[in-house]
């Protein structure tokens, strides 16, 4: 019997509070600023992501793991997910 192990790296998540925390400290390219590109055309406008940290979100979190999945496999550094995406950093 052979058994098969994919390592697989899930992006880092971050809560609105902390996210508002983080950008408290100085620029991050996230919701001030931030750069709207869907999730079905993000492979074709990844030059459109600005370099350096990102959050990527969508309206509930759940295309978010995504994308930033997507960016990772680039090979972009420091990019989380935003749990509960741009519905929970309102209601925050």
């Amino acid at each position: 019997m052979m058994c098969l192990v994919a390592v697989v790296r899930h992006p880092a998540r971050i809560t609105s509070l902390l996210l508002r925390r983080r950008l408290a400290r100085g620029p991050v390219s996230a919701i001030p600023g931030s750069v709207n590109i869907p999730l079905e055309p993000l492979r074709e406008r990844l030059a459109k992501v600005p370099e350096g940290p990102v959050v990527a979100y969508y309206r509930t979190g759940e295309r978010s793991s995504t994308a930033a999945s997507l960016l990772e496999r680039t090979g972009r550094m420091h990019v989380v997910d935003l749990v509960g995406g741009i519905t929970a950093w309102k209601a925050a």
